[in-house]
């Protein structure tokens, strides 16, 4: 009867801490309601507009995952910073702004400070330097002509299916070309000698991709607008 008594007590004390968990997540997850709260000061004069749906829709898809995977709240951050970035990009007199020289200096500081003093993106002041700098990018600072430059376009436009195929690749390179016996035995000079001769080929297919999935989708969207 006792042992009895003290599992009970255990599952009490387990179901209420993971109850108060749920809470907490669920909690966090509202920070950014929070923040369109906070800014939402200054759209009294229309200075910046906030798409409420967009932050409410994060909010909610944030609870879902936090709950399920018990996922941190450093997990979401970076998007928390994306969506103060795009508040603030709304504003009539940003890109004027943040188009200075000066911000490009200061961009290239923020950078290598990043780089050199930190090892990771997940804090919050790694966080808060990227949503900076991404914020002087997304103005239309050219970094002194190098974004604006030929082949930055052409690069910028197979952005995103090299986002989403080098992960593809390197696992079909490594996994059935290499081999994964072999792979365990490389040392670091061969393992990046593989991923830099392998550069040009994805480069090539994500072209490809641009060419004939991403360009011609994104026209049919127009017409459909």
């Amino acid at each position: 009867m006792q042992k009895n008594k003290i599992a009970s007590t255990h599952l009490f004390s387990s179901a209420t801490v993971t109850l108060l968990s749920m809470i907490f997540s669920v909690f966090i997850s509202l920070i950014p309601i929070l923040v369109v709260l906070i800014l939402n000061v200054f759209t009294v004069n229309k200075i910046i507009k906030i798409d409420l749906k967009a932050v409410l829709s994060f909010t909610f898809a944030a609870a879902i995952i936090m709950v399920l995977n018990k996922s941190s709240l450093r997990h979401f951050t970076p998007f928390l910073g994306g969506i103060i970035v795009a508040s603030i990009m709304s504003m009539k007199k940003t890109e004027a702004i943040f188009k200075q020289k000066k911000y490009t200096i200061l961009a290239l500081l923020l950078l290598g400070v990043s780089v050199y003093f930190f090892n990771g993106g997940k804090k919050p002041i790694q966080i808060i330097i990227s949503s900076l700098v991404f914020l002087i990018i997304a103005s239309g600072n050219s970094f002194f002509g190098i974004l604006s430059s030929a082949f930055s376009r052409k690069f910028g436009q197979i952005t995103y299916s090299l986002y989403l195929l080098h992960g593809i690749f390197l696992f079909i390179l490594f996994h059935f070309v290499v081999g994964l016996e072999r792979a365990k035995t490389l040392t670091d000079l061969e393992f990046w000698m593989i991923v830099t001769v392998s550069i040009l080929p994805l480069l090539f297919i994500c072209q490809l991709t641009f060419k004939y999935i991403e360009s011609p989708l994104m026209s049919f969207s127009k017409t459909k607008k």
